[in-house]
């Protein structure tokens, strides 16, 4: 199904890629035999020197209860489970469903057809824990020793139980990167006192396999996406802490590459993410800030003011808790550490990102974000859900209106299908079918277009117009939604459907924390002092929500059938009224003049 989407030479790069990996499968009896790359060298000194004035400023956000966990129970949480080091198998048994998976040529394991999802078991071998017990070797002193011990325990233990190309964790090159980022930076805390540990080498071992692994399986041409990123930083690092490595020139040429360039490729003008994912944007945040440290000086000038507007659309979003598109809740370099600050900058009632189709609307206890969109980064639109002209709503610290979040990848083919359509946002479904098809888990058939139509901020309201096409190349038929604030912060929402269509349907996906009572006919009561009212038949069921990746739970959602293709509903408090109809002719008389 991909090829549909590939260019010619994308078809003679894949066609290379089955040979590399043809390659690997003959001499898998070699790799059974755990053989790493032969190279023992100790890291460069003067990049050691360089990454532990970078880390040893950073500011671990870690409990000393979490820390006794590591270092006294041998236990991590991943996905809201226990990982337990001192188990059998520990690198291979899942911790959320217990499912072992298979120690073969990872060619072999079929991943995304199983029902158990392999994202989840690749958490722990990311090693992204080996820099807490660099922060704990550098902090406490009496903890020294101790901390070092069991850092060298577990770079063993994953090198012994993981050959070269043998199991899961050589599916996605991407990990092997994110492997090689927690071994070089992770050993900058240890590495000027015990120099003479063998350690290094068998560090020098491991990433000098994992970035000859990446080098030639990058995720390019229609993979392209936040796992190129983190490859070409991969590499980076690989080049960097191994200067004299016979490949470190080629990794460094190809990292470097792709490095930049992807950054400013997958990031719009104004900081939001052409994934159309806030999560992924966040990673990749991340692993811009871990890396720059190894840039040459022209390649951070060349990014920076990408850089500070992706912070700043970050920072905007994260003081209002605001998420969308896919999120597997991974990391780029550790859980416990983020590179934003925890400001809570004051913006104006309306701020737009119009390259990333976001609008906020802060006003009084009223928090307001509308996706205007488009579906991702193509041509798959992998991380994109079908939430054009969707809304979410929050009041104070409650939230009302919600984004159903994304539960998992691959656990239930289902579930992944509902978590990414339409009917799992606040926005309108036309004629019983998602906003673009959904030709697999992580692949879209087609974009299409959005726009903002008009603004106004006047005293007594806010109120904008947006439109988009996604249902015009099928059903030659335009969704448009208007947004009106008025004075008192009740929010009411217009939509017409514009063009011949069969049935439509407008949903409301509250948070699994609201109450819903009924009141009358059209009209609910949410909470103690919320009215929804509306002119359309509804229908109260119960749907999922996804407060983290690999969790569901029960919430309930309000459908609205809008049969003649008019839909207004508003949000307001008892003690307010919302005249409909003077939104109505508000956004009749823009839509006349169309």
């Amino acid at each position: 199904m991909r090829l549909k989407k590939a260019s010619s030479v994308e078809v003679l790069h894949r066609i290379k890629e089955k040979f590399v990996i043809l390659r690997a499968r003959f001499f898998k009896k070699k790799f059974l035999k755990k053989e790493y790359i032969q190279y023992k060298e100790n890291p460069d000194q003067l990049v050691v020197n360089l990454y532990y004035d970078f880390l040893k400023d950073i500011e671990f956000n870690i409990s000393n209860s979490q820390l006794n966990d590591i270092l006294k129970n041998r236990k991590f949480t991943f996905y809201e489970s226990e990982w337990d080091f001192t188990a059998k198998n520990k690198w291979f048994k899942c911790p959320v469903d217990e499912y072992m998976w298979p120690e073969v040529f990872f060619g072999s394991i079929d991943y995304s057809n199983n029902d158990h999802d392999v994202r989840i078991i690749w958490e722990p071998s990311r090693l992204q824990f080996l820099n807490i017990l660099g922060h704990i070797y550098l902090c406490n002193d009496r903890k020294k020793e101790e901390s070092f011990r069991y850092y060298k325990e577990i770079i063993r233990s994953w090198k012994n139980d993981n050959p070269p190309y043998v199991g899961p964790h050589y599916i996605s090159t991407m990990e092997c990167a994110l492997r090689i980022i927690s071994l070089t930076t992770s050993q900058c805390f240890f590495f000027n006192e015990k120099k003479d540990d063998p350690i290094w080498h068998e560090i020098s071992g491991i990433v000098s396999t994992h970035a000859q692994i990446i080098y030639e399986r990058m995720s390019i041409f229609s993979s392209t996406g936040n796992h190129t990123l983190a490859e070409a930083s991969g590499l980076i690092f690989a080049s960097k802490f191994y200067p004299d490595h016979q490949f470190s020139k080629e990794w460094h040429e190809r990292g470097k590459k792709y490095f930049t360039s992807e950054l400013l490729n997958q990031t719009f003008k104004d900081g939001g993410s052409k994934e159309q994912s806030s999560h992924y944007l966040k990673f990749l945040f991340d692993l811009t800030a871990v890396t720059i440290p190894l840039l040459d000086d022209a390649d951070k000038k060349n990014i920076y003011k990408r850089v500070q507007k992706i912070k700043g659309f970050l920072e905007i979003i994260k003081q209002d808790n605001f998420i969308y598109g896919d999120s597997d809740d991974g990391y780029a370099f550790s859980p416990f550490v983020s590179f934003l600050t925890n400001k809570i900058e004051k913006l104006k009632t309306l701020t737009i990102f119009k390259d990333a189709g976001i609008l906020r609307i802060k006003k009084n206890s009223l928090c307001m974000y509308f996706n205007f969109s488009n579906l991702g980064f193509g041509p798959l639109y992998a991380h994109g859900h079908s939430d054009c002209l969707s809304i979410t709503i929050k009041l104070g610290n409650e939230e009302i209106l919600v984004e159903r979040g994304t539960y998992s990848y691959s656990i239930n083919k289902k579930l992944r299908k509902y978590f990414r359509s339409t009917k799992a946002h606040n926005t309108m479904e036309i004629n019983k079918t998602d906003q673009s098809k959904q030709l697999s888990s992580f692949m879209w058939e087609n974009d299409y277009n959005s726009k903002i139509h008009s603004i106004e901020e006047a005293d007594e309201f806010v109120a904008f117009l947006a439109c988009h096409d996604g249902y015009y190349k099928k059903y030659k038929c335009i969704h448009w939604r208007g947004i009106y604030i008025d004075q008192n912060d009740s929010v009411t929402i217009y939509d017409l459907v514009k063009g011949s269509f069969k049935n439509a349907r407008t949903y409301w996906n509250f948070s699994p924390t609201v109450k819903i009572k009924n009141l009358k006919e059209n009209q609910l009561q949410i909470n103690d002092n919320i009215l929804m009212s509306f002119n359309d038949p509804s229908e109260k069921i119960d749907v999922y929500h996804s407060p983290s990746y690999a969790r569901y739970q029960k919430a309930k959602s309000v459908h609205l059938n809008v049969n003649k293709g008019e839909s207004l509903v508003s949000f307001h408090d008892k003690k307010n009224k919302v005249n409909i109809e003077t939104v109505k002719n508000y956004f009749n008389k823009i839509l006349n003049n169309e």
